[in-house]
């Protein structure tokens, strides 16, 4: 689905460009906490020949992650960001129904590394860009007593993007606050019956939406 291999040559590229020019570089660490959104699209195919049904599942909850990195500083008003970000989140979807039946989705945890080129438009305040490779651990659920049930916990490699602007506080010290994006690859399972009977094949798109503030700092 994704073109893994050619993101990860583009962005060893731009870093190596960078890195040549002999540019201003250092390390920073830093939190950030924020509201998120996950979307579950679903699709079923039934193995007893009805009709494929799809539906569109939406959860929020916060979020709180880390985040390190280097940073490259040009003598323009350019620089660019490696980045690594371990995050936690407790967004979900939960549905009941009088069958009687239980859903519960979320998306607990979740990596990424990205790049961040950044344009520095006064002194102290720059925006930036996002765009890297994400990795989520996805848990599916459903618990029913006379329906297809299934409990599926899967790690999915996806696609980050993302923009956002940074306040430098001092020169060490910065304020960061961004919204990104992240599609992961779709992934597919089987349901059963309490008896071991096969009844369906879902199919399951995934997508992350992260609004957040951090603090940062470098060293």
């Amino acid at each position: 689905m994704y073109d893994y291999q050619r993101w990860i040559l583009a962005a060893a590229g731009a870093v190596s460009v960078l890195a040549a020019q002999g540019v201003e570089a250092q390390y920073y660490l830093g939190a950030e906490t924020g509201r998120e959104h996950l979307s579950f699209k679903p699709e079923y195919r039934f193995v007893n020949g009805d009709p494929a049904a799809s539906y569109h599942n939406e959860g929020a909850g916060s979020t709180t992650g880390m985040v390190g990195g280097y940073h490259w500083k040009s003598a323009r008003d350019f620089s660019l960001d490696v980045q690594g970000r371990l995050s936690v989140s407790n967004a979900d979807w939960e549905m009941s129904l009088a069958e009687p039946a239980s859903f519960r989705y979320d998306l607990p945890v979740n990596v990424a590394v990205s790049l961040l080129p950044s344009f520095r438009l006064t002194e102290h305040f720059a925006v930036f860009a996002e765009g890297g490779l994400a990795l989520g651990k996805i848990r599916e659920r459903k618990s029913a007593v006379t329906t297809s049930q299934y409990d599926v916990e899967k790690w999915r490699p996806g696609i980050v993007a993302g923009v956002g602007v940074s306040l430098a506080l001092d020169e060490r010290w910065s304020l960061r606050a961004g919204y990104r994006r992240t599609w992961y690859q779709n992934h597919e399972f089987d349901t059963y019956l309490a008896d071991g009977t096969r009844v369906e094949t879902v199919t399951s798109r995934v997508v992350q939406s992260t609004t957040t503030i951090g603090l940062i700092r470098e060293f």
